[in-house]
């Protein structure tokens, strides 16, 4: 069975290690009292197994050993207590109102689509026994169901609301964390994690180490700004001519191309066709037309090979280019 991962799920594990701590105090302060105040022994034992289950959880998720389906019986068996607990108390005790918490731990334990659907199935069941436990005479059935119905309705809406943009915006922050924020290309960070990825699966690729010509001196004679116009350009030249989730901006004024599954003849033709097509290209920026050139040097990335290895090797092709004159490519 799958296991929590602190790394690639903290907010879950954390989720997991509140929740299961919580339900499993509440369950432990409630079974005495169903089993010897309220005369209610079924209700209580299940508390007991549930608290237990609960501090189960709890010590899974604090020593690293949650397991995902954990917090589906945990969400469940609380669920179900919830709903058994209203049906069988006096109304007036008003154990149903926590089933107005469910919502919000779909949405936070299973996240958007889940939280959706396990919200939307425990409607009909709350309103059914809202209704064959409210005796008109002490208890105005309608009022109550129209109340908790559209307080549920509200609950969900913001549940799904706040889980919605959360999605958004952990989406925005995984671009952001991968993506150059000046040209829009790959950053080092995801290079890093394509290099572990080749690694993993044992996939052979070559390196393109692209490096503008002089681009100090555009920097130094229009600006900074011009100098920033240029790489954009770069990088969309980059993009026309190759993959664009194969191109990273190394820093600077370089870039890295990975070719995966390619001879290295290969990858020196398409680093020729890089070269010839950046030569060729007219850059616009502030009224400026300007001609540049790049130099590559093209290496092999052996299996298991780091990518700092890597690099180097290309790094040694492109001062082989720089040395020819620039404007060259080096495999």
């Amino acid at each position: 069975m799958m296991l929590f991962s602190k790394k690639t799920n903290p907010l879950r594990i954390s989720l997991l290690t509140g929740l299961s701590l919580l339900v499993g105090v509440l369950m432990g302060i409630y079974s005495p009292i169903n089993l010897f105040y309220l005369d209610m022994p079924i209700i209580g034992v299940i508390e007991i197994m549930i608290s237990l289950f609960s501090f189960y959880c709890f010590w899974c998720a604090k020593t690293g050993k949650a397991k995902v389906y954990q917090s589906y019986v945990l969400v469940f068996l609380t669920t179900f207590l919830i709903y058994l607990a209203a049906y069988s108390a006096d109304i007036r005790a008003l154990s149903f109102l926590w089933g107005l918490a469910l919502p919000i731990v779909y949405y936070l334990m299973f996240g958007e689509k889940q939280g959706f659907y396990f919200t939307c199935l425990i409607l009909l069941p709350s309103i059914y026994i809202l209704f064959i436990n409210s005796p008109s005479e002490e208890f105005i059935s309608y009022r109550a169901i129209v109340n908790y119905t559209f307080a549920h309705f509200f609950i969900w809406f913001l549940c799904h609301l706040y889980e919605k943009q959360h999605n958004q915006d952990k989406i925005q922050l995984q671009i952001m964390a991968h993506n150059d924020a000046l040209t829009g290309v790959k950053n080092r960070h995801a290079l890093e994690k394509h290099f572990k990825r080749l690694e993993k699966n044992a996939i052979q690729a070559n390196v393109l180490l692209v490096d503008i010509d002089f681009f100090k001196l555009v920097n130094d004679e229009f600006g900074h700004s011009v100098g920033d116009a240029v790489l954009i350009e770069v990088a969309k030249c980059l993009q026309s001519q190759t993959d664009e989730d194969a191109i990273y901006r190394l820093g600077g004024e370089e870039f890295v191309i990975l070719l995966e599954k390619v001879s290295i003849e290969d990858s020196r033709k398409k680093a020729e066709q890089i070269r010839h097509a950046i030569e060729q290209h007219t850059f616009h920026s502030h009224d400026l037309h300007l001609h540049l050139t790049v130099s590559i040097g093209v290496a092999q990335s052996s299996l298991g090979n780091a990518m700092i290895d890597a690099l180097h090797r290309a790094d040694n092709k492109l001062y082989q280019a720089k040395n020819k004159g620039r404007n060259a490519v080096c495999a």
